[in-house]
């Protein structure tokens, strides 16, 4: 039977002994829990008793600290007793060093990751090296203790450990592809992405998706990518992620592949009804298409700006209000506008819609229909919707610009 005692740090905070699970009655936060897992991460050097009454109590304003300590003390080791773990004193205290003194042997995380990257940086032959930093990586599973995101101590290690493991994932990604190892790095940096979407490994899975040359999954991640941004964010994609859309064409070069894409990624689903709504880049290429097709037949095209605002003509904040708004008004230009007009979402509480073959008394009739469509169930909403038109190929002359919303009258910018 396996007596070591396993720690899991990274990600949350897990006990086994062997295979079996450690439980305790009080929860994960309590100060004698947040005394086991600061011993646990201590190690055999240990940690000072000042040091640990600053991490323990350093922001409450107590009578006597030190008093509470070993008040925690004495409840931690009562626990480890209730638990599964066999006797022992658990805690050892000398020449004021709090260290962790378990009858078994354990085994933590954060010792492991940090005794892999030592091995890597030491290690001279490639491989090897790369052998350790996969490991570390695979073995990272999240941010240090992220129950205690309040608590100083935890936030600072939680930092210095997320910087080593995006410090190694960089320089593994260097490696990789230096090797052609698109797979094992399209491991890594799901895995990487999962844990920090806001860190552009989406960039990274999508290099080597078109390496792999599986660009319908290339594409998917991009536009899954662009979604979060716009959502959590309220943010238009980084630039590396658009550069890599853009650079997916590139990669396109066969032919079977193109055909491959054309029946399979190009069709809509059938009995798509209603506007196309569609990411910033694609909308980006169809309005200069537009423009360049319109040039040719001189028929007009407008580039409408829709935003909500807060009621006194400033774009509304963030909010479950605004999460509401966003998605009615997507649905509203959907089922409103024309197959063959256009629009994507451009910022937290903005739309660009293209529409076909209008003018400006179209502009200002469409902007209407969609206020009262909008505002069917929401009546205080109707003047929080404001619109911009101009025509294509016009837009940055601001004296023909269409001012629409609330409860103005249409009409030109003077």
């Amino acid at each position: 039977m396996d007596q070591t005692l396993y720690v899991h740090l990274l990600g949350g905070f897990s006990l086994y002994y062997g295979d079996n699970p450690v439980s305790f009655k009080r929860g994960v936060t309590t100060k004698s829990m947040q005394l086991l897992q600061i011993l646990l991460h201590s190690g055999e050097k240990g940690i000072s008793r000042d040091i640990l009454l600053e991490m323990l109590y350093g922001r409450d304003e107590l009578m006597n600290p030190a008093n509470n300590l070993r008040v925690a003390v004495h409840r931690l080791r009562n626990q480890l007793g209730e638990s599964i773990l066999p006797d022992g004193e658990y805690i050892s205290t000398e020449n004021g060093i709090y260290r962790w003194n378990a009858p078994v042997d354990t085994w933590v995380d954060t010792h492991e990751f940090d005794r892999l990257l030592g091995l890597a940086e030491s290690a001279e032959d490639v491989d090897e090296k790369i052998n350790y930093m996969e490991q570390a990586c695979e073995m990272y599973q999240g941010s240090f203790l992220p129950m205690l995101g309040g608590e100083e101590w935890a936030t600072v290690e939680s930092v210095q450990y997320q910087r080593k493991y995006s410090d190694t994932m960089n320089q593994l990604e260097g490696y990789l592809k230096e090797r052609g190892d698109y797979e094992k790095l399209l491991e890594l940096s799901t895995t990487a992405a999962k844990m920090y979407p806001f860190e552009e490994w989406q960039a990274v899975k999508i290099e080597c998706y078109m390496a792999l040359n599986r660009f319908e999954e290339a594409l998917h991640e991009y536009e899954a990518a662009s979604s979060l941004f716009f959502e959590e964010l309220g943010i238009s994609p980084t630039k590396r992620l658009i550069d890599q859309f853009e650079n997916m064409g590139k990669y396109m070069s066969d032919g079977t592949q193109i055909l491959y894409m054309v029946s399979d990624g190009l069709d809509e689903e059938d009995g798509t009804e209603g506007a196309f709504m569609c990411t910033f880049p694609s909308f980006r290429d169809n309005y200069r298409l537009v423009r360049r097709l319109t040039e040719r037949s001189g028929e007009s095209a407008y580039l409408m700006v829709l935003g909500i605002t807060d009621g006194h003509g400033m774009p509304m904040n963030k909010g479950e209000k605004l999460s509401a708004m966003t998605e009615h008004l997507s649905e509203t230009l959907r089922t409103s506008l024309r197959r063959g007009d256009s629009y994507t979402r451009y910022g937290p509480s903005q739309f660009l819609v293209l529409l076909l073959n209008v003018n400006q008394e179209s502009c200002v009739k469409i902007f209407r229909r969609l206020v009262n469509r909008f505002s069917e169930q929401h009546v205080s909403w109707k003047h929080l919707l404001e619109g911009y038109a101009n025509q294509v190929g016009n837009i940055k002359d601001p004296q023909t610009a269409l001012r629409m919303g609330g409860d103005r009258r249409e009409e030109k910018r003077k």
